[in-house]
């Protein structure tokens, strides 16, 4: 069988096209799976986990503004403040808001924002919490310590904002002298911590809850110290707002009497008391029954009534004055976070607030670091401010 001729070759010329287009589509395809695989990076790239590369880095105090800017909350409604040379790198931004201002979807922005970033925010227990204190964060942006507080009030309202105060005077003082009140609140749980208050000026009162377990014990060695003693009666809070008053709490649910009733058993254990104040009632203290109840109980017992303002929305000054009791008001916590720097930060405040308006009432706790930090700093107040004793000042001012 005879063989069949093997096929002539191609012309060289026609051999180097078709090897240059093999070539051709080999780089076509080359080209095509690297662009592939630029758009995927691109993309991936502008996912959450890689946020933080693409954008610009930030400060703590824009994000924080950034945030509180959509959720229409005023940049001078903002306040940071750079902890003390020697403390750990850091600031604490405080974001005062509005009444019913919706709390938990703005945390969870600020969360989102600060991972974003590469840093984290983290809830954290807040001191007065209820009204007042509506939330705490504590973290970290790329390596500086970050706390952010959210109050339901503003902690430097402008005048104009602020209802004028009586400020008849019923003594002669030095002009020019700014007087500031200090009341440290919840004596009576521990019997050291009233003998660590000895160390303080005797202007500072303290101001007794009638259920704590020392309550009538820590009356007497007060008294005896020559302060003056609050009864800090214990008022219903906001539900939800950490534990509760304890037992004997006036609460909005009472008839009169029953709150009458409340209010002078408290009165009985804390015995020689010239003053009372509220212990939470954020809400008691925005209703106006349940005050006009309390202010009923102790009408001509010769007492004045401080209220805490644990949330904006009280009525408990008003109905004391109503009722002819002398009244006064908090105007700085002291340690809603209670740490030196944050209690040093709120002395500042109201040492302040004490110049701009001659007066002023700040009220802390009967913690260790605030009365550590109240033996170091008092001494060091601003020139023009003197600390004087709540009686005092309730008679000044009514």
């Amino acid at each position: 069988m005879a063989r069949r001729p093997a096929p002539a070759r191609p012309p060289e010329r026609v051999r180097r096209r078709r090897s240059g287009a093999g070539a051709a589509r080999a780089w076509l395809a080359i080209a095509l799976i690297s662009g592939a695989i630029a758009l995927v990076v691109w993309i991936a790239g502008r996912g959450p986990s890689h946020r933080a590369a693409q954008r610009p880095a930030a400060d703590a105090l824009a994000l924080v503004r950034a945030v509180a800017g959509r959720q229409h909350i005023p940049a001078d409604w903002i306040e940071a403040h750079t902890d003390d040379p020697g403390e750990a790198s850091g600031q604490t931004i405080t974001i005062s808001v509005r009444p019913g201002f919706v709390v938990a979807p703005f945390v969870l922005a600020l969360q989102a924002e600060f991972h974003n970033q590469g840093g984290d925010l983290a809830p954290r227990p807040l001191g007065e919490s209820g009204g007042y204190g509506l939330a705490r964060l504590d973290g970290n942006l790329r390596g500086d310590r970050v706390r952010v507080i959210v109050l339901g009030e503003r902690v430097h309202p402008r005048a104009t904002t602020r209802p004028p105060r009586p400020t008849r005077r019923v003594h002669a003082r030095q002009d020019g002298v700014a007087e500031l009140a200090i009341v440290l609140d919840d004596a009576g749980n521990r019997l050291d911590v009233i003998e660590q208050l000895t160390a303080l000026p005797i202007e500072v009162a303290v101001a007794v809850l009638p259920n704590s377990p020392h309550a009538r014990e820590a009356t007497q060695a007060l008294l005896r110290q020559g302060r003056d003693v609050l009864l800090h009666l214990p008022m219903e809070p906001i539900a939800g707002s950490g534990v509760g008053a304890g037992p004997g709490a006036v609460t909005v649910d009472l008839a009169g009497a029953e709150v009458s009733a409340r209010v002078h058993a408290a009165l009985a254990t804390v015995s020689g008391a010239c003053g009372i104040n509220n212990h939470m009632g954020s809400r008691a203290t925005a209703n106006r029954p349940t005050m006009d109840a309390v202010m009923a109980a102790v009408s001509g017992a010769g007492l004045f009534f401080l209220d805490s303002r644990t949330t904006p929305d009280t009525v408990a000054e008003d109905a004391a004055r109503s009722a002819g009791i002398p009244a006064l008001r908090r105007d700085v916590f002291l340690d809603v976070v209670a740490e030196p720097a944050a209690v040093r930060g709120g002395l500042r405040a109201a040492a302040a607030r004490a110049v701009a308006q001659g007066h002023a009432v700040a009220i802390g706790h009967v913690h260790p670091a605030t009365i550590e930090t109240l033996l170091r700093e008092l001494p060091l107040l601003l020139d023009g401010v003197i600390l004087v004793r709540p009686s005092q000042l309730a008679r000044e001012l009514n």
